[in-house]
């Protein structure tokens, strides 16, 4: 169950101090020398005392066993003569000692019974079926943060499997007690293989359901419906049990990809209760997914069905323009000829030198001439007439969406029948057709609702009150496609389109815990709107002062105006941070030149100094059979992050044999495992001193930025882009970069998707890098954004193309500033009653995100649904961005240093796109169909440059270990502040992978913990 801390000694022995440590710990400050030291009689007890009250310093926790040279050092600080050992320390006095030392440091004894807040934690772990082992971790933590001595490891792990085996126990039972044996039974069957089955490969029926497809052809959406009505009924039945259970969604989710990962047998000889968990949980998730998918097929088949429709008319628009063209020339000729006849008839009928017998005589003649034939116009006004029909407003798109009717009935009718649907106001009139759509299986009739349809439309559809039965099912699934994009429809039991208040802290909640809420999510700064605004306002004045006046009195250089009223930026990059020049030539080589590195080498070593491996645990956290050896791990990382398949990779590589790969592959390899992978190394290179020197003024810079890929098979998280992928779909490696050049988070979007609002995502969800100043490019970035990030307090800074024409707003009416002939003036004036009005829903939204209850790009996507104007809370949040984005333009403008450090950092980012293309070398792209099967590909790729990044840090960091003087050290530093080890010539990602023991060594024998050692960059000049 604990992995990782099988061996007790992680926990139970004493930590590995060195001399700094020794120097921080056993120092006798003033209040331990006074208090306890000086009551103290005998040299060895003293010695004892002050190693005991060192480690307790340090850990919260007492040890039965010292190092000796922790005690020889007290020893020889205290100046004491003879030798110590720790054996010689009695029971009695050791016990007295440690209660002393609870009492100075305000230590409690460790009770479980009285510290509600550690069952509390504990039990959310459990909720959200947390690996004990982090757990573990977390109650360490919480216990040293909360001054509560931290007891040994038997009693910490038997007090967290109690309390998980309890809560898990308590869950279990209501499963037996509200599971009726039918649905038992309906359970296990899924667990069976169909009984008219005679073929012994027949799959058994869950393995049906673990998978869905990604495709809106008419019979890959059939076999999705199968799937929903096999579903469904247990779903009906399996929901209101898991609705009474404890767990969170992360947790159930957990237990869902237990079912989703293990073999038939494993889940079959599972304990009936466990074995009814795991398959209701699965159920539960596998139906929301579906419905996930079924409302994607919806809105991609209808999306194909417009843009085709749209295409096919314009196309016979064209074609026709010739035959419209000579109708029309017709017509125009005939009615030439009746101006000519109508004119004739008017000059012979007032000719006053004709009689009114030679009128009608004339007359005749002028309306029997040859050019002048009545059967001949109406034929060419009836020609016009049926142009005018074909072609006038919608008619031609009209005629291709009833074309493209039945073909769109085939996969969207049978989902819009089993879908369920909620609706707010707007969305009423359509809800009702909806209704009426299910009462009548499909069957239009004349008493269906037109009322969601344009005026134009309901002509095209309703004709003498006859609905046209194939138009009118397109235009209802256009406009169910569409509300359900803007939230005035919800799939009520979706995980993607729920309403978008569902995702939000409810407001009941809201009302009652304010301030608590705002205190946890940290913005308890932004309570008052008024404090707020007012300060903001003054803080934007002012920095519009402050930047125009620096260009008044030239001391901009690289701001000019435009000569039309404006301004323009003469230079971005050409900055002194940009062409910093060394005091001195540096001729070194930081990274080795002539000896080429494999990375399976790079993986191993790697691993030997941040134990990364060690992350990747069992689907099951009770599982406790043997792990396999780690190089398969390695082979599933490289065969899933370059692109090559485990399946290619085994038959290509020495000392692997593909079902012990595939079997790791299955039980270790999840998203969050590596995600943790990755950040274990990044939280070695953290402890690295060489790492602190790519801290600037800014402190440590993130950026972020997107990478198209294109995708072999369908998947709805990818997109059509001719741009990227031409007839391909496309999706989006959206990966975050840090100034030292690691890879600190990433994630995989569709690649039609706008990537500013994920960009609020990695900064908040990555632990390891904390992020000082985040930029992104023009794509990253909103009014909405900024708006958020200010609340986040996430310090922002984009790169804006063509910054100068960005709109800019105040506090104050623009012709404050004309008066002062500003060259960088605002367009208008800040709303302040619009944010006022609505600052408590922007709070309750942004402490949503911040507090874990929903991600902002989820959020995002339901706000940038709507139109400019229909969503009052998304144009407040918009409102109130413009006061962030203000300020910030001021200061890019001002501030040359700053653009160039944005610049230096996206270039870090681009540097990584390049890695990218480099590790994939079994192909460029994609093969997975599913968005979590994605990401993991993703991350495994994120593993292996972390890796290429993290060996060289070592590597640098041993050659400082080995430089002989101070200059060349010096020299080594200098070279490193003003260089990248985001570098891969050095590294062989091609050919034969050899995973045996021969070749998984460490071949610079790198000195791990001396590299932590801070006086590493002792001598560096910091200026």
């Amino acid at each position: 169950m604990y992995d990782k801390f099988d061996n007790q000694s992680f926990h139970d022995n004493p930590p590995t101090f060195k001399a700094p440590d020794r120097k921080r710990y056993f120092y006798v400050d003033e209040k331990f020398g006074h208090t306890l030291l000086a009551k103290v009689r005998g040299d060895d007890n003293k010695v004892f005392l002050t190693v005991a009250y060192g480690y307790f310093r340090a850990t919260g926790q007492f040890f039965d066993t010292a190092v000796q040279a922790d005690i020889d050092y007290v020893a020889a600080k205290f100046r004491y003569a003879g030798s110590f050992s720790w054996s010689e320390y009695r029971p009695n006095t050791r016990d007295r000692h440690r209660q002393s030392i609870r009492e100075l440091l305000g230590y409690s004894l460790f009770d479980i019974a009285k510290l509600d807040g550690l069952q509390t934690l504990i039990r959310n772990s459990s909720r959200s079926q947390k690996s004990p082992a982090r757990c573990f971790e977390d109650v360490n933590r919480w216990l040293f943060g909360h001054k509560i001595e931290t007891p040994n490891f038997a009693t910490l792990t038997k007090t967290i499997d109690d309390l998980y085996s309890n809560h898990l126990d308590d869950q279990i039972k209501k499963v037996t007690r509200l599971l009726r044996q039918d649905d038992k039974q309906a359970l296990d069957q899924l667990l069976e293989k169909p009984e008219d089955a005679n073929d012994q490969w027949q799959p058994h029926r869950v393995t049906l359901l673990k998978k869905f497809n990604q495709s809106i052809r008419a019979m890959k959406v059939k076999e999705n419906i199968e799937s929903f009505d096999l579903l469904q009924p247990l779903y009906n039945f399996t929901k209101p049990v898991i609705d009474q259970l404890d767990f969170t969604q992360d947790g159930l989710k957990r237990f869902a990809s237990q079912v989703q990962k293990k073999q038939i047998f494993q889940v079959k000889r599972l304990k009936d209760p466990q074995r009814y968990l795991l398959m209701s949980a699965f159920i539960v998730h596998q139906f929301r997914q579906l419905e996930d998918t079924l409302s994607e097929t919806f809105l991609a088949a209808t999306t194909s069905v417009r843009n085709e429709a749209d295409r096919k008319a314009k196309e016979e628009y064209f074609l026709q323009r010739n035959t419209q063209t000579e109708h029309t020339q017709l017509l125009v000729k005939d009615t030439q000829n009746l101006v000519k006849v109508v004119t004739d008839l008017r000059e012979t009928l007032e000719n006053p030198m004709l009689d009114d017998s030679e009128k009608v005589t004339q007359s005749k003649r002028i309306i029997g001439a040859e050019s002048f034939s009545e059967g001949e116009i109406i034929i060419h006004v009836g020609d016009v007439q049926e142009d005018l029909i074909k072609v006038s407003g919608h008619a031609l798109t009209m005629k291709h969406y009833e074309e493209a009717s039945l073909k769109l009935q085939r996969k969207c009718n049978d989902i819009l029948l089993r879908l369920e649907f909620g609706c707010d106001a707007s969305g009423e009139v359509l809800y009702k057709a909806i209704q009426r759509f299910k009462q009548t299986k499909g069957q239009i009739d004349n008493k269906f609702p037109i009322d969601f349809m344009t005026k134009s439309e309901q002509e095209f559809v309703k004709n003498d009150n006859v609905i046209n039965k194939h138009l009118y099912k397109v235009l209802l699934f256009m406009y169910i496609a569409d509300a359900l994009k803007r939230d005035s429809l919800s799939v009520v039991d979706s995980y993607r389109y729920r309403k978008l208040d569902k995702y939000l802290i409810s407001p009941e909640r809201w009302a009652a815990d304010r301030a608590y809420l705002l205190s946890q999510a940290n913005m308890q700064d932004f309570s008052d709107a008024q404090k707020v605004l007012d300060k903001l306002e003054l803080q934007l004045d002012a920095q519009y002062k402050e930047t125009n006046e620096h260009l008044k009195e030239n001391k901009n250089e690289y701001v000019e105006a435009d000569g039309m009223g404006g301004y323009r930026l003469t230079s971005e990059r050409n900055t002194s941070a940009a062409t910093f020049a060394l005091d001195e030539k540096l001729d070194i080589e930081l990274l080795p030149e002539d000896v080429q590195i494999s990375i399976v080498e790079a993986m191993h070593t790697v691993n030997q100094a941040t134990k990364f491996l060690d992350e990747f645990e069992h689907i099951d956290h009770r599982y406790l059979k043997d792990r396999p050896e780690d190089r398969n791990f390695y082979a599933c990382i490289i065969g899933l992050g370059a692109h090559i398949g485990t399946k290619k990779l085994a038959k290509h590589s020495r000392s692997i044999k593909n079902s012990t790969l595939e079997s790791t592959s299955t039980a270790y390899f999840s998203l969050d495992n590596a995600r943790r992978a990755s950040d274990a190394i990044i939280r070695f290179v953290n402890k690295l001193p060489l790492s602190q020197l790519y801290r600037s003024e800014y402190g440590l810079q993130t950026s972020s930025d997107g990478q198209k890929w294109t995708v072999s098979k369908d998947s709805f998280n990818a997109n059509h882009s001719f741009k990227y992928g031409g007839k391909d779909l496309v999706l989006s490696e959206y990966g975050y970069t840090d100034a030292r050049g690691l890879f600190p988070h990433s994630m995989v979007i569709s690649g039609a998707e706008r990537e500013a609002h994920y960009m609020v995502d990695g900064v908040l969800r990555n632990e390891t890098v904390k992020s000082d100043m985040h930029s992104t490019d023009t794509h990253g970035y909103t009014e909405a954004v900024f708006g958020m990030t200010y609340l986040l307090k996430i310090s922002f800074a984009p790169r804006i193309k063509n910054v100068h024409k960005q709109h800019l707003y105040s506090g104050k009416y623009p012709s404050v500033y004309k008066q002062k002939e500003y060259l960088i003036l605002p367009e208008k004036r800040i709303n302040r009653k619009l944010l006022e009005k609505h600052w408590e829903d922007i709070l309750r939204l942004v402490a949503s995100i911040k507090l874990g209850e929903v991600s902002a790009s989820q959020i995002f996507k339901r706000l940038n649904s709507y139109s400019a104007d229909e969503n009052s809370l998304y144009c407040a949040l918009k409102e109130f961005g413009r006061i962030p984005k203000s300020l910030y333009i001021l200061r890019y403008v001002d501030d040359v240093d700053l653009r160039a450090a944005v610049h230096k950092q996206l270039n870090k980012g681009e540097s990584g796109n390049r890695l990218n293309k480099a590790l994939a070398i079994g192909r460029l792209e994609y093969s997975q169909t599913l968005k979590d099967d994605q990401e993991l590909a993703e991350c495994c790729k994120r593993i292996l440059k972390n890796v290429v990044v993290c060996w060289n840090f070592m590597y640098v960091s041993q050659l400082l270990m080995r430089a002989k003087t101070d200059v060349e050290r010096t020299a080594i530093l200098k070279k490193v502040k003003t260089s990248s080890l985001l570098a891969w010539e050095h590294f062989i990602f091609h050919g034969e992978f050899d995973f045996s023991d021969a070749k998984l060594q460490d071949s610079q024998k790198f000195d791990f913990k001396g590299m932590e050692n801070p006086r590493l960059i002792k001598g560096i000049d910091e200026e």
